[in-house]
């Protein structure tokens, strides 16, 4: 792009940036609004902006394309990085009405933005300096997309992302009081509380139990490797409230071999089932159902309503168990991801 938009004169873009200019403080609502296929003037962009002041989400990380002619919405195409736990930020890009048949030049454009946005992260500055020091330790991208924006998943495809899984979203109502039976475990396995171990050991033996949990599994399998296992663990007790009564640790003979972390969802009126796994020894063994019925029977009568999950939708016998439990599909959503630098320590 050789020229900025006459009226943003103070968006200057630089030939190794592609044209691709910061979306400054004083130009967010513009950028926000062609986020989410709003007029700037849009109650809708008013609310976004109101939350994140609200939750101190870091809007720093904005860039986009400008419109070439000053009739035009001030900027072309933009793509947002939210900085989360874990070492992980989401990324966000224009779709407006990007639901029907491809246009290919917006595809392409839009995904050289991505890629560019992508590399300015990697490596740490931007023609007017030092980015947000939240960006500086991010070593994974990711987007999480409707199903019908295919073009939009195009674009991201086109900017470096990789297709992770489509992810099914289930959940099920909890009882007001459980009448089920009491879970008996198999002979020397044990499903420990992590409130009940130290944090220091809490945390080895999840380590432990992740590890083996990854070793041929069916869930998200192209995440295994991608980041280091403190970063899933910061993440994961990121998600809702943490409390390390429902977090569980499953042992095997005295080893770990899987866990069940649940987090409670305040505004949602849910529990999240953030993570099940076991390793290899305890597959086929009836544990995961053993597991969900212990998550049933201690959830029962709290004020959450229902327990929520996201599944891979090509991991068969995760979606069995579930349905067989009474889980119920309420969306759908597409995981792609792209790694931004080595994830040292994995």
């Amino acid at each position: 792009m050789a020229q900025v938009a006459s009226h943003h004169p103070d968006l200057l873009p630089t030939p190794d940036d592609g044209g691709v200019v910061r979306v400054a403080p004083e130009h967010r609502r513009e950028g926000v609004g062609r986020l989410l296929g709003l007029n700037p003037g849009d109650a809708g962009v008013s609310r976004f902006l109101d939350a994140a002041a609200l939750e101190g989400t870091d809007l720093s990380l904005f860039w986009g394309l400008p419109a070439m002619r000053a009739q035009e919405a001030a900027f072309e195409e933009v793509c947002l990085v939210v900085p989360g736990t874990g070492r992980t930020g989401m990324v966000f890009a224009s779709a407006g009405e990007d639901v029907g048949p491809a246009d290919r030049t917006r595809v392409s454009r839009r995904g050289a933005l991505i890629d560019r946005v992508c590399a300015i992260i990697s490596r740490g500055v931007d023609h007017q300096g030092m980015i947000s020091p939240h960006a500086q330790d991010l070593v994974l991208g990711q987007a999480l997309l409707e199903p019908e924006h295919v073009n939009l998943a195009k674009s991201f495809e086109a900017g470096g992302f990789t297709r992770l899984a489509d992810l099914e979203y289930l959940k099920r109502d909890l009882p007001r009081r459980y009448s089920g039976d009491q879970v008996r475990w198999p002979a020397g396995v044990t499903v420990t509380p992590l409130n009940r171990l130290s944090p220091d050991e809490g945390d080895r033996q999840l380590a432990e139990a992740m590890t083996r949990s990854y070793e041929d599994t069916l869930d998200c399998p192209a995440l295994c490797g991608m980041r280091r296992l403190q970063d899933v663990l910061d993440s994961h007790r990121s998600v809702g409230v943490y409390d390390p009564r429902l977090w569980y640790v499953v042992t095997h003979d005295g080893r770990p071999e899987g866990c069940m972390l649940l987090s409670v969802v305040p505004a949602s009126e849910s529990v999240e089932l953030v993570y099940l796994g076991l390793g290899r020894s305890l597959r086929g063994k009836g544990l995961g159902r053993g597991l969900l019925t212990l998550a049933i029977s201690e959830l029962s009568g709290r004020e959450e309503r229902s327990l929520a999950c996201a599944v891979d939708s090509q991991n068969a016998p995760a979606l069995a168990l579930y349905r067989a439990m009474r889980f119920r599909r309420f969306a759908r959503r597409v995981a792609l991801v792209r790694p931004l630098r080595a994830a040292h320590g994995v």
